[in-house]
Formats: C-alpha cells, structure tokens, sequence
C-alpha cells in the first residue's frame, strides 16, 4: 500500500539543531487549494446546496465542474484525534500533541501526508492532498523534507532541439497504414508513465501506475504467446541489448508488477534498506525505455528488427464475448444511466 511512499525522510533544522525527545510536538500541514475549505472560489465537484451553482464544461478538455456564488466561508474547525489537537483553518491543518520518541512524530507525518488525503477524498468527495508540513518541536523548527531525489537528465545542445522535433514527425511515418500498432500503444503507455511522474505530489505518489505501465510498454511490444516474459528477453537481444543489461534494466519491473503491490494489492512493506535500493533503481529506470525506443526506430528504419504485426483494432471472438458479456453486466444495472 505504501511500499512506494518509504523514501528516506529527514526533519531539517535550522543549524543542524537537535530535535530532543520526549517533548512537545506543534505541526502545520498546508493543503491544496480547495472550495471545501473555503480558501478558494474557483470550480469544483461540489456544488453548495442552497446557492447559486455555475456549471462549468470544458469541451477543450471535457471536464466538467461547478461554481458556487457565494462560496463557502474559510473554515475554522477545532478536533480532537487520540491525544492531539487539530485545528484546520482554511486551507491549513495546526496540530498540538506530546510525543514520547521520533519514532513516533515519523509516523504521524507519515499519516498525514499520505492516509489523511486518501479518508478527506471518501468523505468529502474531493482530491485533497498535503503540499507541505513543518512543524515545532519544544523550540525548535523543523521542515518534513526528502533527503534526496536520483534522476535522469538529459545533456542536449540547443540546435538539437529542433533536430529531435523533426526527428518525431518523421517517425510517425513508421505507423502509417496500420502498420507497427504495437510500437504506437508502447509509446503512449510509456508517455503516461512519463506524466505520472510529473504530475504527481511528488514523482513516487504514482511510482505503482508508472511500474505498471512501463510493463505494458515492455509487453506490448515483445508479447506473442503466454511465454512472454522470455518473448521480453529475447526481443531486447535482437536490439543489441546484452543478457546481463537485459536482466539489470528490464526484468526487475516484470518482476515488480507480479510481485510488489502492483498487479496485486499488498499491505505489507519490504525491509527499508531493500526500498531505497528499489528506489534508486524506478528513479532511473524511465531513462532506460530513450534507449530502447532508439534503438526500435533505428532497427525498423534500417530493416533489420520487425515487431510483431496485429490485425487491427478489432477483439478477436474470445474477447468480444468476454466485453459482450461486462457490457450486458452494466447494461442490466438498475442505474439512471440506462433508464
């Protein structure tokens, strides 16, 4: 469940000051903006009984929202949790708590960045998320902060931009007439990988949908037969890639997805240590797919590597009866979609 969300965290301090414990522990957790709370009248999924409500259709993108007018005074909530004391004004979460061990602050920073959202968004049907936390312990300030990030960048002069740009229109000719779909639908998996990384609270929040659709784009290509994960090995071989290089950047996210909370729900967490190593291998393990996709575009244009051809984007007789069947399941819900 939050074997993704493990990164190594520090409590920085101004000064390297310590943060002594047993002591009295002061937290501000500051949330994303939202109508819920009062802190902003732009649109949203709620719409305010008793007002004026706005609907919203952005055709551009096909979402649809709603405003109230007038919109919802800031909050000023006071709670009790256990033994803490909330107070979440406006779009700003105080806590007040004594605790007897960092241990026990870790945690509950833990709780709030991650699990308070996921309860927030079930009962108030909103995404909510925790932008950032700080706190006091005794007198000392403190940020809750990752204590580093790995990454790929890319080195590129800029006369090469404009090069790559051409370069992209050009191998669009690749998929032309129906030809190499399974090349198409690689590329878009991997782009929605790529976005995940990006879109998220930070580039973990959606690490199991990224390891998830990197797998997609590795299958989609090589997968012929119900032997794939060997159909996997032996397509990167034709492409130049070593059994060691195979083995070392490709398999361990086959093994991920079948294994770690991916294609199966897990609540247990794996040893801390093995995460960070796992850590440091999803913070690179996009880069590896640049290579790849090079080295398909050179092996397809030059002749001497061939995907598997499809035939078309039609369900063959097993799996058109299979949708026929989900379909008719929905279709036969007693839902006002359908009367």
């Amino acid at each position: 469940m939050l074997a993704y969300q493990r990164q190594n965290r520090i409590l920085r301090t101004n000064n390297n000051e310590q943060l002594l414990f047993p002591n009295k522990v002061a937290l501000q957790a500051k949330i994303n903006f939202s109508e819920v709370f009062g802190f902003s009248g732009r649109p949203s999924t709620l719409a305010i009984h008793g007002r004026n409500v706005e609907p919203n259709f952005d055709a551009s993108n096909g979402r649809v929202s709603v405003k109230s007018s007038p919109p919802l005074d800031p909050l000023n909530i006071p709670m009790k949790f256990q033994n803490m004391k909330f107070v979440l004004m406006e779009n700003r979460l105080n806590a007040e708590v004594f605790f007897e061990k960092r241990s026990e602050l870790l945690n509950c920073l833990m709780t709030l960045e991650h699990l308070l959202p996921a309860y927030l968004n079930v009962f108030l049907h909103e995404i909510v998320t925790v932008t950032e936390i700080s706190g006091q312990v005794g007198d000392v300030s403190f940020n809750f902060e990752y204590e580093m990030a790995g990454e790929d960048f890319l080195e590129i002069m800029p006369e090469q931009i404009e090069e790559r740009i051409r370069d992209a229109f050009r191998e669009l000719a690749i998929v032309g007439q129906g030809q190499n779909l399974r090349l198409t639908a690689s590329l878009y998996y991997f782009s929605v990988a790529s976005r995940l990384k990006t879109v998220g609270q930070s580039p973990w929040e959606f690490m199991v949908e990224i390891i998830l659709n990197l797998t997609k784009a590795l299958e989609i290509l090589f997968r012929r037969t119900t032997h794939w994960k060997d159909e996997i090995r032996n397509g990167l071989k034709e492409l130049g890639y070593s059994g060691e290089e195979v083995e070392r950047k490709f398999i361990p996210l086959i093994e991920l997805r079948s294994n770690l909370d991916i294609a199966h729900p897990k609540i247990t967490v794996p040893d801390h240590r093995q995460l960070q190593t796992l850590y440091e291998y999803l913070a690179v393990s996009s880069g590896n797919f640049y290579d790849l996709y090079g080295r398909l575009f050179r092996g397809i244009n030059e002749g001497y590597f061939a995907l598997p051809q499809t035939d078309g984007l039609v369900f063959d007789k097993e799996d058109q009866k299979g949708f026929d069947r989900i379909i008719e399941s929905i279709k036969s819900s007693d839902t006002e979609f359908f009367d």
